[in-house]
């Protein structure tokens, strides 16, 4: 019975803090109504856990019939270079090396700054949330088309809460 009360008093202050966040995306003069964003060439998805608070998890959907690429080398957010949520102490100032998304497939990061583990800040600050009503990154991830072409897809992603 001690080990229980012990354990819920450990974990009711972690639940408790738990905050849900509800995203959406904006591109120039453009909202969606979700976490997310496309055009005829991709689909991008967002999803953020307070407890995962360095990192954005984000879904690349290719909707064409040729592979694409994407290249994370070149990513930013929030004026940063990424890193992946794999990448440790030793790996994350690493280049990251860019990813081919078959046709009709999807590709699936948790991306964050990069900078050091010591001094990367969260994704979205709840302090702008409480005071603005919402915190934004700014996201840039360049895809290059089998065509060769390279399209910079630059949107702000946006978070409240629920």
């Amino acid at each position: 019975m001690k080990k229980l009360i012990l354990l819920l008093m450990i974990l009711l202050p972690v639940v408790a803090g738990a905050k849900e966040y509800e995203l959406y995306c904006s591109t120039g003069n453009m909202n969606t109504d979700g976490p997310f964003f496309e055009d005829q060439n991709v689909r991008f998805e967002f999803e953020y856990k307070y407890l995962e608070g360095y990192f954005l998890r984000v879904k690349v959907k290719n909707k064409t019939d040729k592979r694409i690429t994407i290249e994370w080398e070149n990513a930013r957010i929030s004026d940063e270079q990424i890193c992946f949520d794999t990448d440790n102490v030793y790996s994350y100032n690493n280049p990251k090396p860019d990813e081919v998304v078959h046709a009709n497939s999807s590709s699936y990061k948790k991306i964050g700054e990069r900078k050091s583990p010591d001094y990367r800040n969260t994704i979205f600050s709840d302090d702008l949330i409480k005071k603005y009503g919402e915190s934004v990154c700014q996201l840039i991830i360049p895809i290059r088309l089998a065509s060769g072409e390279i399209i910079d897809y630059d949107f702000y992603v946006c978070a409240r809460y629920k």
